[in-house]
């Protein structure tokens, strides 16, 4: 079963908790649809043997387009955090799959532009609520950030992928881990 993790009510005083003592926690199991989607992400990220970029945006893109609950900001949470990761160089950009620059560009391109479309749609449901820290829309503004546009990027992304193949002496060579082309 998903969870994640919460903060369990103190046990120990702050001060031996400040000089290195053990902090307490607690799993929060995750709603049915909701574990579902944080299954599906790890899923991707972990069991897939070929997965890249362009991959994860488009399954980003499917996760919001098919389901997304605008109601609840956790959804919107969850990807913006999957995409922080990936925008950090946390996950790989590349395993075992030969992308285009504008096939990658197109999947930032579809990904940018569901955001934005679910962004506006939720600003015209419930509008700027001032008493809710972070909603839906907040967090999903703030996705935006870890994506291109998705208009001339592309080839930015594939040569910094190739700069870091370089930089750690992996070859591009022929079945290895990435294939040139042109």
């Amino acid at each position: 079963m998903p969870c994640a993790l919460g903060a369990a009510a103190p046990s120990q005083g702050e001060e031996e908790q400040q000089s290195g003592g053990d902090l307490d926690a607690e799993l929060l199991p995750l709603g049915k649809k909701l574990g579902e989607i944080v299954s599906e992400i790890i899923q991707c990220e972990v069991v897939y043997n070929s997965w890249t970029l362009m991959h994860r945006y488009f399954r980003c893109r499917d996760i919001l387009k098919d389901k997304l609950d605008i109601n609840n900001r956790d959804y919107a949470a969850f990807l913006m955090i999957w995409l922080r990761y990936s925008f950090i160089r946390q996950l790989t950009w590349q395993k075992r799959y030969n992308t285009k620059p504008k096939e990658l560009q197109h999947s930032q391109l579809c990904l940018t532009e569901e955001i934005c479309g679910k962004y506006l749609w939720s600003l015209q449901t419930y509008g700027m609520s001032s008493h809710t820290l972070l909603n839906t829309a907040d967090l999903l503004r703030q996705t935006l950030g870890l994506v291109g546009k998705g208009s001339g990027s592309g080839q930015r992304v594939r040569d910094e992928i190739l700069h870091i193949m370089h930089r750690h002496k992996i070859s591009e060579r022929a079945g290895h881990f990435y294939e040139q082309w042109h």
